[in-house]
């Protein structure tokens, strides 16, 4: 049997780590037995799922550091350190900046045969200083041959990494016996938030950080109730979720928005929504938007994301520099009927079942 270890920075409740559930979950074969690996474990939601099938989670920092610079020096001599302790057959490193391709150099010179860098991202958010772009850039030029197999979630996030559009594009599939259209969930969550069954709800899955845009999206809102009525429904958590409930308190509209918080049965919310709103400033390609396709919803999303997210017919991509045509966008979709979508899915790729095989196939002939 061998030995994989899957590294992602923070282990959170975001669509890297649902993606690796379920992959992990859909794999038939015991050919390989898998270790996560994460600089910090920030949720438990995935851990059932996990320990079902013997997987542990190991992480290399026990507390949180706000010094970036000494962040990364104890992130970077942990890995290592990990790394040779774990000795794996193959390292699957998922990164959203060259960062990945630097730890890719360091398993390497500890040994590690196998190692595959995987692109979930399309654009470095620069600080104030622009430090993440200058490291993203030196890292990339000094380390990109360091990797044995390129890995991308889209054309884009190949492209963005490592400056080819040549590598092997691992589509992020959903689980399809559960995201699919289902009245009872439908009603189980509409009644757990006493909503009823003719409220509009605007749904929005994703961590409360910057890269999620959320204050936008709340701009969105309250425009669209200038003239309409319905509910916004936030599932998710983050850093910036009390900044975006403050923010909703000074608008005044805090009783037509619903924050959730997060969930292990998230597939139940798109059954509750009657449209998808996903304005992210960037994306590698969001599972989300696959997730509100599969459930059949109609979806809007920033023109900043990759239209390779978009699978089926009820799904518009808006820019971010005219909020009124977003508010239109919503009215359009109103009167939209929701769809049996798992053919279209499936056809594209995006059943996890394919995801899956594809993974350990690729494995397989390494």
């Amino acid at each position: 049997m061998k030995h994989v270890v899957i590294f992602n920075d923070h282990w959170c409740s975001g669509g890297v780590e649902s993606l690796w559930t379920n992959l992990i979950k859909n794999i038939t074969t015991d050919e390989f037995d898998f270790t996560i690996l994460a600089t910090q474990k920030e949720t438990d939601i995935y851990d059932d799922i996990l320990n079902e099938h013997n997987v542990n989670i190991i992480t290399i920092l026990d507390k949180v550091i706000s010094n970036p610079i000494i962040r990364t020096k104890k992130n970077i001599k942990g890995f290592k350190n990990k790394i040779k302790e774990l000795n794996p057959d193959i390292l699957h490193i998922n990164s959203c900046n060259a960062s990945g391709l630097k730890l890719a150099h360091i398993a390497k010179k500890c040994g590690i045969k196998h190692v595959i860098v995987h692109s979930h991202n399309t654009l470095i958010e620069a600080d104030k200083l622009k430090l993440k772009l200058l490291a993203h850039k030196i890292w990339q030029h000094k380390y990109l041959s360091a990797p044995d197999a390129y890995f991308g979630c889209s054309t884009e996030s190949l492209e963005f990494m490592f400056n080819t559009k040549k590598g092997y594009l691992l589509k992020n599939g959903v689980d399809l016996s559960k995201f699919k259209f289902e009245e009872e969930y439908r009603n189980e969550i509409r009644g757990k938030f006493n909503l009823r069954p003719d409220n509009y709800v605007i749904g929005h899955v994703g961590r409360f950080c910057n890269q999620k845009n959320h204050k936008f999206l709340i701009d969105i809102f309250n425009n669209y109730l200038k003239t309409n009525n319905g509910y916004l429904m936030l599932v998710g958590e983050g850093e910036l979720r009390e900044e975006i409930e403050e923010y909703v308190d000074s608008l005044g509209i805090k009783n037509h928005i619903i924050f959730a918080g997060t969930t292990s049965e998230v597939y139940k919310y798109y059954s509750a929504f009657d449209l998808f709103v996903l304005p992210s400033l960037h994306e590698g390609l969001p599972v989300v938007a696959i997730e509100a396709q599969a459930t059949g919803l109609p979806v809007i999303m920033a023109d900043t994301i990759t239209q390779e997210a978009k699978i089926t017919t009820n799904v518009s991509y808006l820019p971010l520099s005219d909020m009124d045509l977003w508010v239109s966008g919503i009215n359009q979709y109103k009167n939209i009927e929701r769809k049996d979508t798992k053919e279209e899915i499936t056809a594209s790729g995006f059943d996890i079942k394919a995801s899956a095989s594809n993974l350990i196939k690729f494995y397989q002939n390494m």
